[in-house]
């Protein structure tokens, strides 16, 4: 149910991009995480997702558990991120360079929030890039 209100709240920008946001999660996953946290986690990863993806393409959101956790995988078909970048990825203040190109308005502190409120539940977050291609954002989190 969260993540159907996370894409309530990007319904509008992702029509006017034509693009769509495709989540694949089996009925019944609880994660054991503050669900405004988690709330706040999820818009702030999708939507760099749907902002970073070029015009006309579908965003990925993967539920899945394994073992005694939850991952989470959001896939995007953009920019990517430059492999110069992907160390400082999660430090405050810190956008790829090539991040002005496709959202002029970014501070930063994305990222570097979400590392904080994964870490603050027990989880992690992870990042895979490929410039020009696409990224995939990781999140694992403690079953309920």
């Amino acid at each position: 149910s969260l993540l159907k209100d996370v894409a309530l709240k990007y319904k509008t920008i992702l029509e006017a991009s034509q693009q769509q946001l495709s989540i694949q999660c089996d009925d019944g996953i609880k994660v054991l995480a503050d669900r405004e946290y988690l709330r706040v986690l999820l818009s702030e990863v999708i939507g760099n997702a749907i902002a970073y993806s070029t015009k006309a393409c579908t965003v990925d959101v993967r539920v899945h558990p394994i073992h005694r956790t939850i991952h989470i995988d959001i896939q995007d078909h953009g920019c990517g991120i430059p492999t110069d970048d992907m160390p400082r990825l999660f430090e405050k203040y810190m956008r790829g360079k090539n991040a002005r190109l496709h959202k002029p308005d970014g501070n930063g502190l994305g990222l570097y929030i979400c590392k904080g409120i994964a870490d603050g539940m027990n989880g992690s977050i992870a990042v895979e890039s490929i410039e020009d291609v696409g990224t995939k954002v990781s999140i694992t989190l403690p079953m309920a």
